[in-house]
């Protein structure tokens, strides 16, 4: 940058000596030039002159024998005379003005608001199977991708928004409020899944054929969905609701002593991926086998309070080998009974305990538990309508 267009901005301040001083003053004024603040200093004159015309003022002085001096000056020039002596000034706010504008496209820091550790933790694992962490490289048409992702996959959200703003990328989110609506039952009709004697019925559709204290057989009919009027035409009505019924029922499991399983052997390893800029760097390479334990953890890089485009990702691997258990029959036994227990839920989730008689028998190499359950619970399941009894439903009067 030369010095001339440096002061062009500038107002100076300068000084003409001799007798022959006003000779300069007016040929500058013949020639154009604006001097203002024109004042006698005793030996010669002293003016003020916009810096543009420096150089013509110069040069006039030049033709005709004068030497003006510069006093002082006022303006921007003085510092960019600085700066233009420093070209590594220039060079440094250059680049960073281009690493402005490039930086900001990727992810610096991301704000999960609001979230509880264990809801952020659930939106960072969605945000990274649509690649978004810290030090990736973000686009537009990712950010409304991974939105539309997370709206899918977190279904307990309402509403989420991703703002990404100079390398900041905001998460909002509401919380769905579900108001669960009954829908009509279909129709059909409700049969017994197993014999006992009814304690309760409660329906919210369809029309009884059995009634608390009746006994019922396995298969029987429990409420119907259909029912003849007056004139014998039938009126169908979806069966829904509950019969509880008090059962009896035996469940047998057999137990193993000698089992061979995968589990834990207490080894683990670690990986971990460094994220900068877009680019991956692991340490620690593995191919866990697939049911081997794992744990993720996403860790923000930061340089004192400042956040860094870049993220480390550690997964931690725990290792399973086969290993032969060798069992108690008293161990034996105990899981030979939870297993009875949990085919007497898997039939009958609802199923509330009155009374319970347990046997086992061992033969050297398993324990075999037959249990007899007295219990309440609901026993219906559904069915096709049943058919009217005859003389009804044939639209006769």
């Amino acid at each position: 940058m030369r010095r001339k267009n440096i002061m062009a901005a500038d107002r100076l301040n300068v000084r003409i000596r001799g007798p022959r001083a006003r000779g300069l003053l007016s040929a500058s004024v013949r020639a154009g030039i604006h001097l203002s603040h024109v004042h006698c200093t005793g030996d010669g004159y002293q003016a003020r002159i916009s810096g543009h015309e420096w150089a013509r003022f110069q040069g006039l002085a030049r033709q005709g024998g004068w030497t003006p001096e510069l006093v002082d000056r006022a303006g921007p020039g003085r510092r960019l005379e600085g700066i233009a002596r420093r070209p590594g000034l220039i060079a440094g706010l250059v680049l960073f003005l281009v690493l402005q504008l490039v930086l900001t496209r990727y992810v610096w820091s991301i704000d999960f608001s609001a979230l509880e550790p264990e809801e952020a933790q659930a939106f960072r694992l969605a945000l990274a199977e649509q690649g978004i962490w810290e030090g990736a490289r973000l686009s537009e048409a990712q950010l409304r991708t991974a939105q539309q992702a997370l709206t899918r996959q977190l279904d307990t959200q309402g509403w989420i928004s991703l703002n990404f703003l100079d390398g900041r990328l905001v998460l909002e989110h509401t919380r769905s409020e579900v108001q669960t609506v009954q829908q009509p039952a279909e129709p059909g009709a409700l049969y017994a899944a197993a014999g006992g004697q009814v304690v309760a019925v409660e329906l919210e559709g369809g029309f009884t054929a059995v009634q608390p204290g009746q006994y019922v057989a396995a298969g029987q009919l429990l409420v119907n969905g259909q029912k003849a009027d007056r004139s014998g035409d039938p009126v169908v009505q979806g069966a829904a609701g509950r019969v509880v019924a008090r059962v009896e029922k035996t469940y047998t499991a057999r137990w193993s002593l000698r089992q061979t399983v995968r589990m834990l052997t207490g080894a683990h390893s670690q990986q971990t991926e460094w994220y900068l800029l877009g680019q991956t760097l692991a340490v620690g390479t593995q191919e866990p086998a697939a049911d081997d334990l794992q744990t993720v953890d996403w860790q923000p890089l930061r340089l004192g309070q400042i956040a860094l485009p870049a993220c480390a990702r550690r997964t931690e691997t725990w290792e399973k080998a086969e290993r032969e258990l060798v069992y108690s029959e008293k161990a034996a036994a105990a899981l030979a009974h939870r297993s009875c227990r949990q085919q007497l839920l898997a039939e009958f989730p609802d199923a509330r305990l009155e009374e319970e008689n347990c046997h086992t028998q061992s033969d050297g190499e398993a324990v075999r538990c037959t249990v007899r359950y007295v219990f309440l619970a609901d026993i219906t399941t559904p069915g096709p309508l049943a058919p009217l009894p005859e003389g009804q439903g044939d639209g006769q009067t």
